[in-house]
């Protein structure tokens, strides 16, 4: 580790999770080398800096990414959907249309391939629909192009599960289905990446949940049974209880509206418990929604 950009990078991670220095240390690494190691004093064996990264639940793919943001001003999908997602939880509908328009004017990494640009675009505003129910312009043929791109693509990178998991809510039926037959079946051969297969996931549950808000019942049940196969590890287990939340809104949709309510109120409270307070607003939306519908 002998770039001491490294560091900086090390410490903007581990302070924007509220980590210590103390909490970080272990019998392994000393709280005075991770922090020399911060400040550019000393550097880390390659060992104890992954070792100190598992301990934050951050990836070598994850560190990159947030790397090359700062340093290498190259596009970073990890900071863009970080800026996204922060806007959108906190219905910032100002920020997310002002995400937009620094992708249409090309000031917001003005190097993107105009493809890449278009699909962002569509991403944002994807986040916008779901936050004010306003659909994007030309959507069905724009949704369209992006449905064709991502069918041609033999095998799917981070790139290719991210677009398909913000635009989720904007797949029609056949499109969910076409998307869930080719890669459902080979959703294990991503495992190999925690950051590429936890995306996959995240995938997965929107596109359930997509089906739920959209009524496609049994699409939404094919999908719910697949996810009884998955070995989830530890780190995927709130992407878990979203999987069980789906299955409290779908037995809510067959008529079994206790029963699913209770499950639904049962997973809110344990993403209220560990801190998702964003998660659990949208959680309580849907439980006041159905509890109220007929």
């Amino acid at each position: 580790m002998k770039n001491t950009n490294y560091g900086k990078i090390f410490n903007i991670i581990r302070t924007s999770k509220k980590i210590s220095l103390s909490e970080l240390a272990d019998k392994d690494i000393s709280r005075s080398s991770i922090s020399q190691f911060e400040t550019g004093k000393t550097i880390l064996s390659v060992d104890k800096f992954f070792h100190s990264l598992e301990r934050m639940n951050v990836t070598n793919e994850e560190f990159s990414e947030i790397y090359n943001y700062h340093y290498l001003r190259s596009f970073s999908l990890y900071q863009f959907s970080l800026d996204l997602s922060n806007a959108y939880y906190q219905s910032d509908i100002r920020m997310l249309k002002k995400i937009l328009n620094s992708l249409k004017d090309g000031a917001f990494f003005s190097d993107l391939p105009s493809q890449t640009n278009h699909f962002l675009q569509l991403v944002v505003e994807a986040y916008i629909y779901r936050s004010s129910n306003k659909l994007p312009e030309h959507c069905i043929s724009r949704t369209s192009q992006l449905f064709n791109y991502l069918d041609r693509v033999t095998i799917w990178g981070l790139y290719e599960f991210y677009l398909a998991s913000s635009c989720a809510c904007l797949f029609n039926k056949k499109q969910l289905e076409k998307i869930g037959n080719k890669i459902l079946p080979h959703l294990a051969m991503y495992n190999y990446s925690s950051t590429i297969y936890t995306t996959a996931l995240m995938m997965l549950h929107n596109m359930i949940y997509s089906c739920l808000t959209n009524e496609f019942l049994f699409l939404a049940s094919t999908f719910l049974n697949y996810t009884n196969s998955l070995k989830l590890s530890e780190r995927s287990l709130l992407t878990k209880f979203c999987f069980t939340y789906d299955k409290g809104y779908l037995l809510v949709l067959l008529g079994k509206k206790e029963q699913g309510l209770g499950l639904m109120n049962q997973i809110s409270n344990i993403f209220n418990l560990v801190g998702e307070t964003n998660i659990t607003k949208i959680m309580e939306k849907d439980i006041l929604f159905l509890k109220n519908s007929k």
